[in-house]
Parts: C-alpha cells; sequence; structure tokens
C-alpha cells in the first residue's frame, strides 16, 4: 500500500520537525522523489504493477480517526480481493 503524500505537504512537515541535517531539502528535491517512486510503484516498471494508493490527504488526522481510515481503506481492499 502507497500511502501517498504531496511534495508540499512533505516540506511543510520537514519544515516544523526542525531536524538537524533536514533544512536543506526543498520541495524541487521532493517532487523529484515523488517522480521517482510514481514510476517505481506506480508501474512503471520495478514495482510490479499498480498498487493501492490511500492519498494520505484523505487522512489528515494521526489518532484514532486517521487509524480508522486507513482500516477501511484496508478492510476495501479485503472485499476487492475476496469478489
Amino acid at each position: 500500500m502507497w500511502l501517498r503524500t504531496d511534495p508540499q505537504e512533505c516540506a511543510k512537515r520537514i519544515r516544523s520537525r526542525e531536524r538537524e541535517g533536514e533544512d536543506g531539502i526543498d520541495v524541487a528535491y521532493l517532487r523529484a522523489l515523488e517522480a521517482q517512486q510514481q514510476q517505481w510503484l506506480g508501474g512503471g516498471g520495478g514495482g510490479g504493477g499498480e498498487l493501492p494508493l490511500l492519498p494520505c490527504a484523505e487522512v489528515r488526522d494521526t489518532g484514532e480517526a486517521g487509524v480508522a481510515a486507513v482500516r477501511k481503506f484496508i478492510e476495501g481492499l479485503q472485499t476487492e480481493v475476496e469478489e
């Protein structure tokens, strides 16, 4: 399962953490990483085809509500496999 997060959101999270060594990571670099990941995981070769994608924008809560959203997504995948 791919929990995809927008590069802008990643940059925002990096800035808010204020970790040493992360201060040089810019949005352009994160976009380049996303493109590589899309190619690899999104069926562009090497990743074995399409992966179930859960956009992290749909799971904003890091508490119980976020966990419930991920569970619901996984249950939907299980239903698809069973059908």
